[in-house]
């Protein structure tokens, strides 16, 4: 089994631009330590020919997975693949429209989950990078909807397969999990401690969230807490990301100047399309 410091797992869909997931590959080997290895999971319904030189692994879905709890079940076949096949330390989870833009960010993360062995997973958690509060609700509601027991009985008639989130959510809140907590997804590190705890507890999937309509980052909330672990804030001050659901949280010009090492989402800055938001980050690694 390889040795090797860092795991970046992004995931590739249908709507996947083959160019713009080539800048962010190109980003995380440029910036990340050379001890590292990328895996592409793969959920596009077709065969990813990329240049071999970048050494890729890509793990194929055997069926469409689609997003919500579908994402989560194909990230967790990258995650298996990865212990599978590799001595790691830490764990990158990038979109594709996400991207490294600061020297040897995983070294941070390293060191913080060093430091809190208690935290299983960073990025943007009960505030975002301005400091500003997040808001739980919206999944909350789903989660509320999900334990009532008519969820399951609806998605019968309709032939659905389901299965009941109530007891990963029961053990969770058990270990002081306020129902909704999560991690903004898109982009954020995992402690190889979390990993190796929720595999050992067979939640590398958790069956329990098949058919649910919950985000994958709200799953993860939910198994962190269940393995009595926690989630932590790894945007504000001087800490390295710099996290938005839709869009750049800030120009790419202010990215480069304050010194973030990873950014979500490259999508568009106000009037300024991902094309020319990439192109200035690209021409910052020249």
């Amino acid at each position: 089994m390889k040795k090797i410091d860092l795991i970046v797992i992004i995931p590739v869909g249908p709507t996947t631009n083959i160019d713009f997931l080539l800048d962010t590959i190109e980003s995380v080997k440029y910036y990340c330590g050379k001890s590292q290895k990328i895996i592409l999971t793969n959920d596009s319904r077709k065969e990813i020919n990329l240049d071999q030189k970048l050494n890729l692994d890509v793990v194929n879905m055997p069926s469409p997975m689609g997003k919500q709890s579908g994402l989560y079940f194909s990230l967790c076949s990258g995650i298996k693949h990865a212990i599978e096949k590799y001595d790691f330390k830490v764990l990158l989870r990038m979109d594709d429209d996400a991207l490294v833009t600061g020297k040897e960010p995983e070294i941070e993360a390293m060191e913080y989950f060093n430091n809190h062995p208690e935290v299983g997973i960073l990025g943007s958690y009960k505030v975002d990078w301005e400091n500003t509060k997040r808001s739980f609700l919206p999944p909350k509601k789903q989660i509320q909807i999900e334990l009532n027991p008519l969820w399951r009985i609806y998605n019968f008639f309709r032939k659905r397969k389901t299965n009941s989130i109530e007891p990963a959510v029961k053990l969770a809140v058990k270990h002081g999990y306020e129902l909704g907590e999560h991690i903004l997804g898109g982009v954020y590190f995992m402690s190889r401690t979390l990993i190796d705890k929720l595999n050992t507890a067979g939640q590398m999937p958790s069956q329990h969230f098949v058919g649910s309509k919950l985000e994958e980052d709200h799953i993860f909330g939910i198994l962190t807490y269940s393995v009595n672990m926690r989630l932590g804030d790894f945007v504000t001050a001087n800490y390295p990301m710099c996290l938005k659901w839709k869009g750049m949280p800030t120009s790419p010009q202010n990215v480069l100047k304050i010194g973030k090492k990873v950014v979500h989402s490259t999508r568009y800055y106000l009037d300024l399309p991902e094309k020319e938001v990439r192109a200035i980050f690209k021409k910052s690694r020249k």
